[in-house]
């Protein structure tokens, strides 16, 4: 309670300024794309547009703030347990990966968005790929729905209003037909040489797409690559026993039954103990 009412005092800081800065005329270009002033900016919009139109209040505003941090904080952190696991079972990759980090890290052990967005660019296994490869596998989110706004047909079948439609996420993001026959395999490198039945908005389903679509993709996707990058630079992820199986929980989001135990070992450390952590 005391760390929501932390952020409902800074999410109204925020909106306060943001609306200070509405008021000066501004160029689409140069304008700020933080979440708070598009809210704002949408709001003016539709009100300059219809005076009488439904439009959020600040409370409403500063809500969707929390909703942002609070949907994102559970996902993501999922996502990076998973991909953990994904690494800890792949350890050339998972070496791939260090040896791309740490000149990074030697350099500034705090990387800016740039230092780690252009990361994508240095080889297959990269953090880009990485993240979006295990994102496809074990996606946090491996399911939704939508319910149909209006009656319409879809492929030639009626489909009434108010129809629920069932999303299966991760079997598009695992189909054969798409993927090919490795589909449930976590390989980075297919980032780098797509199949030709690849389609950037429909093949992968972990952000959903269309205008519904997740509104802290990019900020999720730059969140799990500067945990990730953190963390590969100084540890070594193995299973944490012989034989270990991952065990997805079949709920809105999906999170490890077991809480992810890895051994964790330190990449610099002068001797060969290690222990075993919860992802």
């Amino acid at each position: 309670m005391e760390s929501m009412h932390t952020i409902r005092k800074i999410s109204a800081s925020m909106l306060e300024d943001k609306l200070r800065d509405t008021a000066v005329t501004i160029a689409d270009t140069e304008a700020k794309k933080d979440i708070m002033s598009i809210l704002v900016r949408a709001r003016n919009a539709e009100m300059a547009k219809n005076a009488g139109a439904y439009a959020m209040s600040d409370q409403a505003m500063m809500d969707q703030v929390l909703t942002f941090l609070g949907a994102g904080h559970e996902t993501t952190a999922s996502g990076l347990a998973w991909t953990l696991w994904l690494l800890a079972n792949d350890p050339a990759t998972q070496q791939k990966l260090r040896e791309e980090v740490t000149p990074v890290f030697e350099n500034d052990s705090r990387p800016n968005y740039r230092a780690l967005k252009d990361l994508q660019w240095l080889d297959s296994h990269g953090l880009y790929y990485n993240s979006m490869e295990s994102l496809r596998v074990m996606p946090p989110v491996p399911m939704t729905f939508r319910q149909a706004g209006k009656t319409d047909h879809i492929e030639g079948v009626l489909v009434p209003k108010g129809t629920l439609l069932y999303i299966p996420i991760r079997v598009v993001n695992t189909w054969t037909e798409i993927w090919g026959q490795d589909a449930e395999e976590f390989k980075p490198g297919r980032w780098f040489n797509l199949p030709k039945t690849y389609h950037p908005s429909l093949s992968m389903l972990s952000f959903i797409t269309g205008p519904h679509a997740c509104i802290g993709k990019t900020m999720a996707i730059i969140e799990m690559k500067a945990v990730l990058a953190a963390l590969i630079e100084k540890y070594e992820f193995s299973p944490a026993y012989d034989g270990q199986i991952p065990q997805p929980t079949a709920a809105v989001t999906m999170k490890p039954k077991d809480n992810m135990p890895l051994r964790i070992k330190h990449v610099r450390a002068h001797h060969n103990t290690s222990n075993v952590h919860r992802a």
